[in-house]
């Protein structure tokens, strides 16, 4: 009997996967006043990765980077409806997320959404919807994220790691830097809590990738006016979701935990803060 039940507990852990965050972003240039489908960014895709079937994967929240007030729209089949399904107003320069908190949106591996934007149609103008989208096992990914109270209870020092991320003025994402690359007090061979980000300019959003988020884009949207959200960010959203949501790297890899971010045609500099709690083992 007991060789029975360690066999199976060796099998359920071979056949288990961590969870994963991942960031979809899509785009309009000079898209206009009517609903018209975006454009995915460059290593995006409408198409939900391939999680097993059985497996949770969630569309936790979304929002929109619009240079004047609009509407947005993401549709499937296999949503409510493919007319509508979920459909919000857009204001100017505001990325309040637009569902509403602690209510997913179920998603369907292989399944394509559209993603559609309606917003300026002055030349030039980039808009952008971002999508945060969560898969509780995702073959070939190996992200380390955790609860709120796994954080709380681990939770040793509070940091706030600044860097200077140069804006590109193109659509997709833009100027990747390492997260030690302006500023490197990270204690050696330290697992830190990243527990949101704040920026001193509007940018659709600042993402975050690594070898400890299987190098998928965990985002934070890049608002001047939402700091007491964006700043516990993913504390917020493991509260809200029930669901161990905080990203969670090692400072062995920060040379390769890059930072990102998705902006409009205006370019500037994201002066970010990257708040982090140091973990004790």
């Amino acid at each position: 009997m007991l060789t029975r039940l360690l066999t199976q507990l060796l099998a359920a852990d071979r056949c288990y996967m961590p969870p994963a965050l991942d960031t979809t972003t899509s785009q309009g240039t000079a898209i206009g006043a009517a609903l018209l489908p975006t454009t995915i960014a460059s290593g995006d895709s409408f198409q939900v990765k391939n999680a097993p079937l059985s497996s949770d994967v969630f569309l936790l929240n979304f929002w929109t980077h619009n240079l004047v007030a609009g509407m947005v729209r993401i549709r499937s089949p296999k949503l409510h409806d493919n007319v509508d399904a979920i459909r919000a107003r857009t204001l100017i320069a505001t990325l309040d997320p637009l569902m509403p908190m602690g209510a997913p949106q179920r998603l369907y591996p292989q399944d394509t959404t559209i993603v559609e934007l309606a917003g300026s149609a002055v030349g030039g103008n980039i808009e952008s919807v971002v999508e945060l989208i969560y898969y509780a096992d995702l073959p070939g990914q190996a992200g380390r994220y955790i609860t709120s109270d796994q954080m709380r209870a681990r939770k040793k020092h509070i940091h706030g790691i600044r860097l200077a991320i140069t804006l590109g003025t193109t659509v997709g994402y833009n100027g990747a830097r390492a997260i030690n690359a302006d500023v490197d007090q990270l204690h050696a061979n330290t697992d830190y809590a990243i527990l949101g980000i704040t920026s001193d300019i509007n940018t659709a959003a600042i993402c975050v990738r690594g070898p400890d988020t299987g190098n998928l884009r965990c985002s934070v949207p890049g608002s001047i006016l939402l700091w007491q959200l964006t700043d516990r960010w993913f504390v917020k959203l493991a509260d809200e979701y029930g669901l161990p949501l905080i990203p969670v790297f090692n400072s062995a890899n920060k040379g390769a935990t890059l930072v990102d971010a998705v902006n409009n045609q205006a370019g500037g500099t994201c002066n970010a803060t990257i708040y982090v709690a140091e973990l004790n083992p």
